[in-house]
């Protein structure tokens, strides 16, 4: 059973699960603080929790000085190591900066094993997955679990320049078209990205959903200061931040 056919939609198209999951998000961005993409995630995430599911992100490591563990808006943050970046020597140092990010994905994959031994969830999603998410599915299908993977942008070799950077592309590419052929659902936030990945497994579930708006984090306190600071009074304003 696919995500999309344990849930139904309503008027404002909000999911009403009809059973609980346990879903593990394996992924390496800035959580809980960050761009894009890690404002998707903790929306999904959080979504997922207000509609009764138990969500889990397993990350590399942190970004900040922090617990190891710690319960954020319901959902339930694990980093390999802490702290990360906040460290000087580790920002000046590249060679030990390098060798910490290789031992925390290290740590990653030993830690992913373990939950997927024990079978502490029954999906695993990943989001834009590269050779490390490749490497995730991997361990997921093994232990018999099921994978959810989402697609937010096609691959491009540009900014691949170098040797070391051309096998990492190639590394890429494979992951590319391996993971979509072991998800069982695959999500997409445009019909273009949706009719691409569903051609590399057809057998998949396919769902296309748009980019989502944070209303909490941008609700009226944030409109109210940001129209104070520039004086914007009752006029109408309409904006659009984002990348092309």
């Amino acid at each position: 059973m696919s995500l999309t056919e344990t849930t139904t939609m309503v008027g404002n198209q909000q999911l009403a699960p009809i059973s609980a999951f346990r879903i593990l998000f394996a992924t390496n961005i800035p959580f809980p603080e960050g761009r894009a993409n890690t404002s998707r995630i903790r929306t999904i995430a959080r979504e997922l929790v207000r509609q009764g599911h138990q969500v889990t992100i397993l990350l590399p490591f942190a970004r900040k000085r922090q617990a190891k563990n710690k319960v954020i808006e319901g959902i339930h943050a694990e980093w390999c190591i802490t702290p990360q970046t906040d460290n000087v020597f580790l920002k000046t140092n590249q060679r030990v900066k390098l060798s910490v990010q290789l031992l925390s994905r290290c740590r990653w994959v030993n830690r992913l094993w373990q939950k997927s031994k024990r079978k502490e969830y029954d999906w695993l999603y990943l989001y834009q997955p590269g050779f490390d998410g490749l490497v995730a599915a991997v361990i997921a299908r093994y232990f018999g679990r099921k994978i959810c993977s989402e697609y937010v942008d096609l691959l491009s070799s540009e900014g691949y320049q170098g040797a070391l950077l051309r096998l990492i592309y190639k590394l890429q590419v494979i992951a590319d078209h391996k993971v979509p052929a072991l998800s069982h659902q695959m999500l997409t936030i445009s019909s273009l990205l949706e009719q691409v990945y569903h051609q590399r497994n057809p057998r998949a579930s396919m769902l296309n959903f748009p980019i989502l708006v944070d209303t909490v984090r941008f609700g009226a306190g944030d409109q109210y200061r940001f129209r104070q600071k520039l004086n914007l009074k009752k006029r109408l304003v309409i904006t659009f931040t984002g990348s092309f």
